[in-house]
Parts: structure tokens; sequence; C-alpha cells
């Protein structure tokens, strides 16, 4: 989940982010949010559903400074 501590991180080099609508994961606009407040260098989504938009959604909401890899 996108928790208020995230803020306080730090120097993030890479970061993995589960995407999904369940509650093991975090929907898009709420894991590009964590992904815009820590500001990895890397971010890369992980257990999103290929084909249902929800990777380019993420895409498109994250910051342009942040490097999203696509693991397919």
């Amino acid at each position: 989940d996108h928790i208020p501590e995230m803020a306080e991180l730090e120097n993030i080099t890479l970061a993995l982010l589960p995407i999904g609508e369940g509650k093991t994961a975090m929907n898009p606009n709420s894991a590009a949010d964590a992904a815009n407040i820590i500001k990895p260098q890397i971010v890369i989504p992980c257990h999103y559903e290929i084909g249902n938009n929800s990777e380019q959604t993420f895409m498109n909401l994250v910051d342009e400074s942040i490097q999203v890899i696509l693991l397919r």
C-alpha cells in the first residue's frame, strides 16, 4: 500500500511496485503516487495483468524523471 512513511525514504535506486485491483496490490494510480513520492531512479511495476492498460496508466502517471521498465 501507499503509506505515509514512504515520504521518509531517500536515495532509492530501484523500486518494484505491485499493481492490481485486489487486497495485495495498489491500483495503477496509487502505485504511481507511491513512485512519485519515493522518487526511485528506476521503477518496475509487477503483478499487473498484461493487456488491461494498468501498466500504461501507471506509466502515464509516473514523473518523467523516473525510468519505468516493463518486464514481460
